[in-house]
């Protein structure tokens, strides 16, 4: 039988995946190349929408699976069952006192600010303007913590 947490950590990094593919693109390619042919026409603007949707999709799947491999951890570590993992605050001992823990509140606070960015550059008509504002998009992305795994072992 499929053990739960492999599933979910296996879909959480397949979401992962799909919002890097889509940052890499509009900061290193996307919106370079909206920069020289933003003429005032509404391609650039479409493919950001289309785009931001797809991320924010998968940044949705990022949160809740998320949420359910930071529950199903600790459901694991403390061999008890999910509802005394929450009465008994488990979940807090897991994110306040190991390395997951950490990485975890890191990657909430990253996916926020991702989350953020997606939003105001899909309402975005300017090449110009989305590009100030991917600067801090590209920090996310060097940033290991959003995409490393290692914290992945227990």
């Amino acid at each position: 039988m499929l053990d739960p947490l492999v599933l979910v950590r296996a879909i959480h990094i397949a979401a992962t995946i799909s919002v890097a593919g889509v940052m890499f693109f509009l900061a290193f390619i996307g919106e370079p190349a909206f920069r020289s042919a933003d003429k005032g026409g509404p391609i650039p603007a479409l493919v950001r929408s289309h785009l931001a949707r797809i991320a924010l999709i998968s940044l949705a799947c990022v949160v809740v699976t998320g949420a359910v491999w930071l529950v199903l951890l600790a459901e694991q570590i403390s061999e008890l069952s999910v509802t005394a993992v929450f009465s008994e605050g488990i979940v807090g001992s897991v994110l306040s006192g190991t390395d997951f823990g950490y990485d975890w509140i890191a990657r909430l606070v990253l996916t926020v600010l991702i989350a953020g960015i997606l939003l105001t550059a899909a309402r975005s008509k300017s090449s110009h303007a989305t590009a100030r504002r991917s600067r801090p998009l590209r920090v996310c992305l060097r940033t290991p913590s959003m995409w490393g795994q290692a914290s992945a072992t227990t």
